[in-house]
């Protein structure tokens, strides 16, 4: 392969599609000031690091044990230096001491790459499932700094070697693109390329190994969940929160029969609110009731975007002693507003969410892995 071919072609593919982001990161000083330099990027802006990480990359692709004529990995490995902080500007803040910090910019970044799909497939000729590797890798690239035991990260990274791989020479990338005038004992850690092909690589062993399957899935509003979920025929019961909360406002307000689905949607929705339903122990039964009655795959549709929602759905599965499964949808947001606005039009439900609950989810996901203790996970594009 032609390495510096494969250099200059994603940074100018890059830059020729990704303009409007260059220009926020370029803005959004993390070096301070000259006066008041940061101790830990005196590289200065964004854009100025991922630049200083971009001409790491050859170095840590050697690093981390690539076959030397692996063109594509090398390829990834660019295109995820040149997306990892991408989320910086939009997450920038400041503590009450004036310190600027950027909580939560690996998975802004992740989702900046999510909403662009389609365009960075077709423009850098990559695969779907490349991009989910590179998401994964990108969603927790600050998170090997953060774990007590940063063998943990394998886990994040659902067990695959080549990406476990791929996230080291990144690691080693942001690492070196970091010129810093402090260090501490702590930057022992940033020696990532010693968990290489370790023993901690070996996947975790089943909590539960019988018949039983819980299957979650996860996804914005008119991401699918509903339809793919109805398309597995092996799926004995199919539960959702939006249902549960039909089926206990009709009961308790039959007069609101004759309204629209659209109608009861919303007024069941701050019903239960108001109520204060645990609609956790309402699933918690419902889930032992199927299971009791014979079924062995149950599955749960809710937007469950985030480990958070997701922990309290493990911890029902965990006590039935199911399998726990992830099925994660993820789309483009300008395709989840139209359907939002054209299925209030077109289904016979019509529910709809609005484009600013929509955007507001959108960029609040973190995409599922086991970490969190799946069994596996399917990622699908919709």
């Amino acid at each position: 392969m032609n390495r510096n071919q494969i250099i200059s072609d994603v940074y100018q593919i890059f830059v020729e599609n990704f303009r409007s982001y260059i220009t926020e990161m370029r803005e959004c000083e993390q070096g301070e000031s000259f006066e008041n330099p940061s101790p830990y990027h005196l590289e200065g802006d964004v854009w100025a690091h991922t630049l200083c990480c971009y001409t790491h990359g050859n170095n840590a692709f050697n690093m981390c044990g690539f076959d030397e004529t692996n063109g594509h990995e090398y390829k990834l490995l660019h295109i995820a230096i040149l997306f990892h902080d991408i989320g910086k500007p939009t997450t920038m803040d400041f503590h009450e001491s004036g310190k600027k910090y950027f909580r939560g910019h690996d998975g802004r970044s992740m989702q900046i790459m999510m909403n662009h799909q389609e365009l960075i497939c077709e423009v850098f000729g990559i695969t779907k499932e490349d991009l989910i590797e590179l998401m994964l890798i990108v969603q927790v690239h600050t998170l090997y700094y953060q774990l007590k035991d940063p063998k943990d990260i394998f886990k994040y990274l659902n067990h695959n070697h080549q990406t476990f791989r791929l996230y080291s020479a990144l690691s080693v990338a942001d690492v070196s693109g970091q010129i810093r005038s402090t260090f501490d004992g702590n930057d022992a850690k940033f020696d990532i390329t010693k968990l290489l092909g370790s023993e901690v690589m070996l996947p975790f062993p089943k909590e539960y190994d019988n018949e039983r399957k819980f299957i979650i899935f996860s996804g914005c509003p008119a991401s699918g969940k509903d339809y793919y979920a109805s398309g597995f025929n092996y799926i004995d019961v199919i539960l959702s929160w939006d249902d549960i909360r039909l089926e206990l406002f009709l009961a308790a307000n039959p007069d609101s029969t004759n309204d629209s689905y659209a109608i009861q949607y919303r007024k069941a929705f701050h019903w239960c609110n108001d109520q204060k339903i645990d609609l956790l122990q309402i699933t918690q039964k419902r889930v032992n009731k199927a299971y009791s009655g014979g079924a062995t795959v149950v599955a749960i549709s809710n937007v469950n975007l985030t480990k958070k929602a997701r922990k309290s759905l493990l911890g029902i599965a965990r006590n039935c002693k199911a399998t726990p499964h992830s099925v994660y949808i993820l789309s483009h947001l300008p395709t989840l507003i139209e359907r939002d606005i054209t299925r209030a039009e077109t289904d016979d439900k019509g529910k709809t969410v609005s484009d600013k609950i929509i955007t507001g989810m959108y960029f609040n996901q973190f995409l599922s892995t086991q970490a969190e203790g799946f069994d596996s996970i399917s990622y699908i594009f919709n």
